[in-house]
């Protein structure tokens, strides 16, 4: 726990709070997030043990805001294959754990991947099998109907078009079903609903109130845009086609934020800004400082092949939105 209370300490000194996932170990060799190990019975509580006891040894400045997970409807989140019904068992049992030792935590789930396609238990281009968010929420929810019930906030993936490129008003709601998938539980969304883009929670919520469940406050724990500069020409984050210059996220960054207040040549509507949107409790941009070789195109900071910051990749953004 030292280095993370040295982290928070940080935290508190320069007024940010903190948001803190759970993990369990990446295995590099298979390229995956091991799944957590469940009991005997099924259950979590070994686990959820671990982590309710290592949160109570550490020092808060705020109340914990901890995410159980992450984006658990894909197979290299969670030993190569999603499994909704124990991920719901692992968020009841880390949240019970982690209640008792901190009763002010505040719990969020793990954020999913919006725009996950459900591969029908067969492995995706990469090895790894898939769901697509609405049939992992529908399969949690009936294997554990009172899982959402844990929660504090809904912790949401809301990352733009392109996939990571578009402008914030380019928004979508859709669905790709593979390999013969079928969700006998899917209900499509009212008009203006989106999954996909900036507002994808929007969807979110809308699903969850299907469920009973209203008034969760949003963070928006994952989003961003790549871009075409980096600091490693080798970055593996290039994604496909031509990625758009820095001046041009940074311009679709505080359109997102605070809405479009100066560019005369750009849409005023379709999309929320998130400054303005009260449902929005917070919102933190992925990836800050990632390794260049895997991360350059989606990287704040510049880094050097040593982790060293060089600079950020917004200056103007920085400047703007800088009292």
């Amino acid at each position: 726990p030292q280095k993370w209370q040295y982290f928070l300490d940080l935290c508190a000194e320069l007024e940010l709070r903190p948001l803190l996932r759970l993990a369990t170990v990446y295995d590099r060799a298979a390229g995956m997030w091991v799944a957590p190990t469940a009991d005997a019975d099924g259950r979590y509580q070994t686990i959820a043990q671990q982590y309710a006891t290592f949160i109570a040894q550490l020092t808060w400045a705020e109340p914990p805001i901890l995410i159980v997970g992450n984006e658990p409807n894909h197979g290299d989140e969670w030993g190569g294959v999603p499994d909704p019904a124990a991920y719901g068992r692992f968020l009841l049992d880390v949240s019970e754990a982690v209640k008792i030792q901190r009763p002010d935590a505040l719990i969020l789930n793990a954020g999913l991947d919006l725009y996950a396609p459900h591969t029908n238990g067969e492995p995706f281009v990469n090895g790894f099998v898939y769901l697509d968010a609405e049939t992992f929420l529908d399969e949690m929810v009936a294997a554990e109907p009172t899982v959402l019930s844990v929660l504090d906030g809904w912790s949401s993936h809301a990352y733009p078009l392109g996939p990571f490129t578009r402008p914030p008003w380019e928004q979508i709601y859709q669905r790709d079903m593979l390999n013969g998938a079928v969700n006998p539980a899917h209900r499509p969304p009212p008009d203006g609903v989106y999954n996909r883009g900036v507002n994808g929670y929007e969807w979110e919520l809308w699903k969850l109130a299907q469920y009973g469940v209203t008034d969760l406050p949003v963070y928006i724990t994952e989003t961003g845009w790549r871009h075409a500069e980096t600091a490693d020409d080798a970055a593996t984050d290039n994604g496909p086609g031509d990625l758009p210059a820095t001046a041009v996220m940074a311009a679709y960054l505080e359109l997102a934020l605070v809405g479009n207040t100066r560019f005369e040549a750009l849409p005023t509507q379709g999309w929320t800004p998130w400054l303005d949107d009260d449902r929005v409790a917070a919102v933190t941009f992925f990836a800050f400082n990632g390794r260049p070789l895997e991360w350059g195109h989606t990287n704040w900071l510049i880094l050097d092949q040593n982790g060293r910051i060089q600079g950020n990749y917004f200056p103007d953004f920085y400047a703007t939105m800088t009292p």
